[in-house]
């Protein structure tokens, strides 16, 4: 697929009052760098469908992004997670047995009992603990969930990522009987077992993907043409009212990385690139984002010397974000595939950036390197390489008119994404396409 196909095959929503109400299965709500959900959740009630938010935590991120004021979804947190909600859980555990006593019976056999001979005639490692305790979970919320999507009359469940969620729509199935769907991203598709993902895919009425590698690998998981034709690209909308080139002057020598600070994103290298870029040229590199990985980034910042050089900061919203990009002179996206399988698809900032006009160094992983053509529309480079990374920096810092131009093509290239044009499958209960 060239680069310049992704985005070009869209699903079309067809009959969108089909689904009175759709229920939503997320991990939390709302989180700080899941932008693009909230631009989903938006697109999805322009169609007229209502939506029902569920998610599988109580966690919630004090920055919200931007719109989330105007989703006009229910949010329905799970009972067993607050005060003294365990009671109101069990009620719901017995509403579900007397109601659909074979599928309960299943989902303890499946989630309590099998998992937990396993465990006896196996010595437990932590990794096993750890699984173990997650079927404990899904046993424990998938009957609260149940009782609570059929009490809000949802008739369709749509799982937001291929991992948790997707498990709880499954088990909701079973026990309500309702329909679901499901959307893989990056790293719950790319660390999920294969198998796992074609039974779910079997069941299902539709899966979305969001960039093309993650569409290619579905449909190469699917077991029969039927499953792989419910398979359906759908990139991530951009909210190009946001993100859109400015008037003000880039800042000369201001590179900006943004993300969560998590391993894949590639944050180190970029850190070691700049040690090496100081010695070629002046510059200020910003790292914007949140995650486990600060204080080891801080302090390799500090091991080097970049002090002066290198700085992270805390997230931001999306109208800074923007602005900061407007400003940089060039963003860097230095993403990687870990040993687990896990990377990123089609990371968010680097549609952002682009979409801004700012010119673009990144690596081609996962279907980077089909959105983006090599020195037409930003430079690549391979990932783990902190000197070609640096190199390139470099060039874009030295030939600002070239890299602009390069940046101009890019910003023209993903303005189809506006997601005011960009409907969600989700509306659509064929999840038909053209």
């Amino acid at each position: 697929m060239a680069a310049s196909s992704i985005g070009s095959r869209r699903a079309r929503p067809t009959n969108p009052g089909t689904f009175h109400r759709v229920g939503y299965l997320v991990n939390a709500y709302p989180v700080a760098s899941e932008t693009f959900l909230v631009s989903e959740l938006r697109g999805i009630e322009r169609e007229g469908i209502t939506v029902t938010l569920l998610p599988l935590s109580d966690r919630h991120d004090p920055v919200t992004p931007a719109g989330t004021d105007r989703v006009r979804a229910d949010v329905i947190r799970p009972e067993a997670l607050l005060p003294l909600g365990w009671l109101r859980a069990l009620r719901s555990h017995l509403d579900v047995l007397a109601g659909r006593p074979m599928a309960y019976l299943r989902l303890i056999r499946d989630d309590v009992i099998r998992p937990s001979l396993r465990s006896v005639v196996r010595p437990l490692s932590r990794r096993s603990w750890k699984l173990l305790r997650k079927r404990w979970r899904l046993f424990w919320l998938a009957p609260i969930l149940a009782d609570r999507a059929r009490k809000a009359n949802v008739g369709h469940l749509h799982a937001h990522y291929s991992k948790a969620p997707l498990e709880i729509a499954a088990r909701l199935s079973w026990l309500v009987g309702l329909p679901y769907s499901f959307a893989a991203h990056a790293k719950d598709l790319y660390t999920t077992p294969g198998d796992r993902l074609a039974r779910r895919l079997a069941k299902a009425k539709f899966a979305l993907a969001c960039h093309p590698h993650g569409e290619r690998t579905l449909r190469e998981l699917a077991e029969t043409e039927e499953d792989r034709n419910k398979v359906h690209l759908i990139p991530h909308g951009l909210d190009l009212s946001v993100f859109k080139p400015g008037s003000v002057p880039r800042e000369q020598g201001l590179i900006v990385a943004a993300g969560r600070l998590t391993p894949k994103k590639g944050f180190d290298v970029l850190v070691d690139a700049c040690s090496r870029l100081r010695r070629r040229c002046e510059f200020r590199c910003v790292i914007l984002g949140e995650g486990r990985l600060r204080e080891r980034l801080e302090e390799r910042i500090r091991r080097r010397g970049l002090g002066g050089w290198v700085s992270v900061r805390e997230f931001v919203d999306q109208r800074e974000l923007a602005s900061w990009f407007r400003r940089a002179q060039v963003v860097a996206v230095p993403a990687r595939v870990l040993k687990s399988g896990n990377r990123d698809g089609v990371p968010n900032v680097l549609l952002e950036a682009m979409a801004c006009g700012a010119p673009v160094v990144a690596t081609p992983v996962g279907s980077i390197g089909e959105l983006v053509e090599d020195r037409v529309t930003a430079r690549l480079v391979p990932p783990e390489d902190p000197k070609a990374l640096a190199a390139a920096l470099a060039k874009t810092l030295a030939a600002p008119v070239r890299a602009q131009k390069m940046a101009e093509r890019a910003r023209l290239h993903v303005q189809g994404l506006d997601l005011q044009a960009n409907r969600q499958v989700v509306s659509s209960p064929s999840g038909s396409s053209r």
